[in-house]
């Protein structure tokens, strides 16, 4: 039990400590205890993120802006806000099926291609996880350091425009203030608030992000771990094969005196039947852990990442459509150019899940031409007729599921941009029959 206890700490990377101290990720589900402390840290985190979007419903109703990039300002952060909640919640209602497929996927990758090989392939999937990883933390730092900041530096710069026509001082994010509110400690409090609320959803979703593409590579390089071990069952060099008996007859026609010089190589016969085919079950084995992993991963994914990407669908429309209101209209292009800046991101997260969610499904792809190239020609027929009935199973790939229907691939990406294609130039014509 102590060792199922710390297995994760060796498979999952520094955002797995972040999403513990958000309350959002347990180790190891603890029983009887009615409501935990972590559970009530992630009903915290869930509403310092829940706080945006009430902010901005507030100021909506309050105080309804007038141009229309306020209004797709305020809807882009009601909209992003409610995906992160949706999957905060359901990572956590997940919570028992996370756990066991990290808990399976560690017992799999102890007990199957343990060699230096394996641990070289799965050591590059995990670099590169946490390379991404540093790089998102960037990425998701700049833009937030400048939600937080630019009130404050605008009103350093320019006091009178900062302060707008009714002299109320600005806020990070949308949020309705009553007249003569903005000099008092409410103000400073709700600031304060709201740069904690916007970090906190920022980390959330970048750390959740990683915590379910790092179980993707894991999965892939378990995959790819399996591709070498069956294409290194060498079936022709098992006893009484061709090779076999053509590696003896050359050895008998060398002189003894010749023969005592060449270096010392491995005897062909050292692989038996027996032998290659507890090797070939121990594949077949591995290959039904790696199965179940990505079931149980499908289950965790399944509603939260199809909300997401449907979401994400929804604000490219919407945003690229503002972008070319504004610049159709003739106005300031650097508004239209704040109200396109989400769309690289929406675009680049979209992009991650399907992206990564390909690469299982190639490096599944490979298990047939690895099978078939294993060397079964002179193996005997319990062999032949096992690798058979795994090829036949490896003849479907392995794909990635959301929504039960969505598979994360290059097609689905290709059909994310389509469909926001379809709704912009229906959103188009829809501004032309209007100006007409």
């Amino acid at each position: 039990m102590g060792e199922r206890g710390e297995a994760p700490a060796g498979l999952l990377g520094p955002e797995a400590a972040v999403l513990r101290l958000l309350g959002l990720w347990r180790p190891r589900e603890r029983q009887g205890q009615g409501l935990t402390p972590p559970a009530v840290v992630a009903a915290a985190t869930i509403a310092a993120v829940a706080f945006i979007p009430a902010g901005v419903v507030l100021r909506l109703c309050g105080d309804f802006p007038e141009e229309i990039e306020e209004t797709a300002h305020c809807s882009y952060i009601c909209i992003v806000c409610f995906g992160c909640i949706v999957k905060a919640v359901l990572f956590v209602m997940e919570g028992d099926t996370v756990r066991e497929l990290v808990h399976l996927l560690q017992a799999t990758r102890a007990e199957y291609g343990s060699d230096e090989g394996s641990d070289r392939i799965r050591s590059g999937y995990q670099g590169t996880v946490d390379r991404m990883y540093r790089y998102f933390q960037v990425m998701a730092l700049l833009p937030t350091l400048y939600w937080i900041c630019w009130p404050l530096v605008a009103a350093a710069v320019s006091p009178g425009e900062a302060s707008g026509v009714s002299g109320a001082r600005q806020l990070p994010l949308p949020f309705w203030l009553p007249s003569g509110a903005s000099g008092t400690p409410t103000y400073h409090l709700l600031y304060a608030v709201q740069a904690l609320s916007l970090s906190l959803t920022v980390a959330s979703a970048v750390c959740l992000d990683v915590f379910f593409i790092r179980l993707m590579m894991m999965l892939a390089a378990e995959l790819q771990v399996l591709n070498e071990n069956i294409a290194a069952i060498d079936g022709c060099r098992a006893s009484g094969s061709a090779y076999g008996r053509e590696e003896e007859e050359f050895d008998s026609l060398v002189p003894s005196d010749d023969r005592a010089l060449e270096p010392t190589k491995k005897s062909a016969a050292n692989f038996s039947d027996d032998d290659l085919f507890s090797r070939l079950l121990n594949n077949i084995l591995h290959h039904q852990a790696i199965l179940r992993c990505i079931w149980l991963l499908q289950t965790a994914m399944n509603v939260s990442i199809f909300i997401l990407l449907f979401i994400n669908m929804a604000n490219l429309c919407f945003n690229m459509f503002v972008t070319a209101g504004l610049l159709q209209d003739g106005r300031n292009v650097t508004k239209a150019v704040t109200a396109f800046s989400p769309v690289p991101g929406l675009l680049l997260q979209t992009a991650m899940y399907c992206l990564f969610g390909q690469i299982t499904t190639d490096q599944s792809e490979k298990l047939l031409h690895s099978a078939f190239g294993c060397g079964w020609d002179d193996c005997d027929t319990r062999f032949k007729h096992n690798l058979l009935i795994f090829m036949l199973m490896v003849g479907r790939p392995v794909e990635i599921t959301v929504g039960k229907t969505y598979k994360l691939s290059k097609e689905m990406l290709l059909q994310v941009l389509n469909g926001t294609y379809v709704l912009l130039n229906m959103l188009f014509h829809v501004h032309s029959d209007d100006h007409i």
